[in-house]
């Protein structure tokens, strides 16, 4: 994290291209209609325009610049990596003379490469799986030709040794290793492990690219991390809650050749008042986990399964302008950070955001939260009719989508799940 990004303008975005095979740089473009999503566990997505046309575009080599399948871009903003990816696509509009150019974060090119050895039986004693992905991603990137092979992969935490598991990936069951990765880190609290593609400035200013497992969580966890979102400060909040696919109840099945059931209850949520909910979770991915060791791994995925749906989901987003108004602002946090998140009781006008924010960022007949507030506040009011009596709580930051706009303000929206209790236990998310 750095604070070299803080009060950004729009102005400040910088679109770096690099070889993506020997990382020698291309150089620089602007890019319009830019958004890009950092995702926890996954790869996030780009998307942005160039127009060919652009008059700053004179003396650059822009197609050459952007091959897809060839070509790295790194986004920095104020001086900070932001975002690491691979432009996997290009679609040219001879109407509009653009180039629109998709993308995803680096960890799209470990879906692109298949384990690089057979593993039939390196871990058929319990093995660390942080330490069994570090190494399949590692052999893969030794091979000939590979692009991020310089790409350091360092493990933080450890998984305690009661909870390592045996594992199998022959060669004559072929699987991507994005697929081995994700496989175990599925595998619950304790088990499995959180991941992520970072992206640095080295001393010379050149990009580095990081691959992290940390067990048993990534980010900082509440009450240690100074983050604060107070949602009258932001130019949108949602709190969407979805109980379609709750169970408290799960039947978890393995579709491997020794065909196995767990079945796990939650009590609290029954204590609370929720029906019975099944909910059938079937896992054919676990298929390389040796016999002997199958039903133990399948308990733990049952248990990691249980602890995220025995209650309803509840996620919420925070949209916050990149301003030097807004008090929180790119750099202060990585995915996977937990977060104060604070809905005000009674509305005020310090505690609003500006009208100035309402008047650029939204148009005139739009609802504003900002606008909602100084009403509020001056006749009185609760600040919002959802929460009358307010919300102080800890969620966790699982996605960043970042939207630099043409004109006007530009915006990153966060969204956000329950954090995992230290037991593994279901925990319900404020829902009153």
């Amino acid at each position: 994290m750095s604070s070299q990004a803080r009060g950004v303008g729009d102005s400040e975005f910088q679109y770096r291209f690099y070889d993506l095979y020997t990382m020698q740089p291309l150089g620089s473009m602007p890019i319009n209609k830019a958004t890009y999503t950092k995702k926890l566990n996954g790869a996030g997505s780009f998307q942005g325009t160039i127009y060919l046309e652009d008059p700053r575009l004179q003396g650059l080599a822009p197609i050459a610049m952007c091959h897809p399948g060839r070509t790295a871009l790194f986004i920095d903003v104020g001086g900070t990596l932001d975002w690491g990816g691979v432009i996997w696509t290009r679609n040219y509009q001879r109407t509009t003379r653009t180039l629109t150019l998709g993308g995803s974060e680096m960890w799209s090119y470990i879906y692109s490469r298949i384990q690089a050895k057979d593993y039939s039986t390196s871990w058929i004693g319990p093995t660390d799986p942080m330490q069994i992905a570090k190494t399949v991603v590692q052999d893969a990137l030794a091979v000939a030709n590979s692009s991020l092979s310089s790409l350091a992969a360092s493990v933080q935490g450890s998984t305690p040794t009661a909870e390592w598991v045996s594992m199998a990936f022959p060669y004559i069951q072929l699987q991507t290793v994005g697929m081995i990765v994700q496989m175990m880190q599925q595998m619950g609290y304790s088990i499995g492990y959180d991941f992520a593609v970072d992206v640095s400035y080295d001393q010379d200013f050149n990009p580095l690219t990081q691959l992290t497992l940390s067990n048993p969580r990534r980010g900082r966890s509440a009450g240690t991390t100074g983050l604060m979102v107070d949602v009258s400060q932001c130019v949108d909040w949602t709190y969407p809650e979805d109980a379609s696919r709750t169970g408290n109840k799960l039947y978890e099945t393995s579709t491997a050749a020794a065909s196995m059931l767990d079945i796990e209850v939650a009590a609290q949520p029954l204590q609370d008042g929720y029906p019975l909910l099944e909910q059938l979770v079937e896992h054919p991915n676990i298929n390389s986990v040796p016999t002997g060791n199958l039903q133990e791994v399948l308990h733990a995925v049952a248990r990691g399964d249980l602890a995220v749906m025995a209650y309803p989901a509840v996620t919420p987003t925070v949209t916050v302008a990149i301003a030097n108004s807004s008090s929180l602002q790119l750099g202060d946090f990585i995915i996977g950070d937990d977060i104060r998140f604070y809905v005000p009781k009674v509305a005020s006008l310090s505690g609003t955001a500006s009208t100035d924010l309402f008047d650029s960022a939204l148009p005139f007949d739009s609802p504003s939260v900002a606008f909602d507030g100084v009403q509020a506040s001056l006749a009185g009011l609760n600040y919002d009719p959802r929460f009358p009596n307010g919300l102080d709580t800890y969620f966790r930051i699982i996605q960043q989508d970042t939207t630099v706009n043409d004109a006007g303000l530009s915006t990153f929206k966060l969204t956000l799940n329950v954090p995992p209790s230290a037991s593994g236990l279901p925990v319900p998310a404020p829902v009153t």
